[in-house]
């Protein structure tokens, strides 16, 4: 996943604007956009932090750096990878629709059965 990938996921994952993360970060939407898709790959160092500080995140994450990070940055990564491949995969988002759809009294059975299938 790019760094600008990450960026949208999460900023939209925090219903942010393009707009609102700019004012954030002392750039204009128009940057921001280019940031997301790829059209500026190089963002400046200053940047990456603020960004990442907005996103409740850290550089690293979005620089794809590997290092411990925090459980928030850690929630943030695995929130990024689910809505990665709900875009990519139909059958991944038909069984996050069904498992979202259940009412709570069923998820400890669900999660029972899924814990047989872990590694």
């Amino acid at each position: 996943m790019t760094i600008g990938e990450k960026i949208k996921i999460l900023r939209t994952s925090l219903n942010l604007t393009q707009e609102e993360l700019a004012d954030a970060v002392g750039t204009r939407k128009q940057t921001i956009h280019k940031y997301e898709t790829g059209v500026i790959a190089n963002i400046p160092a200053s940047k990456i932090k603020s960004i990442a500080d907005k996103l409740d995140t850290t550089p690293a994450y979005l620089m794809g750096w590997h290092e411990v990070i925090t459980p928030e940055a850690k929630t943030n990564d695995i929130i990024s990878d689910i809505f990665v491949r709900l875009r990519r995969d139909p059958d991944f988002l038909d069984l996050t629709s069904t498992l979202y759809s259940l009412p709570a009294e069923k998820l400890p059975a669900v999660k029972t059965v899924l814990e047989a299938f872990k590694p």
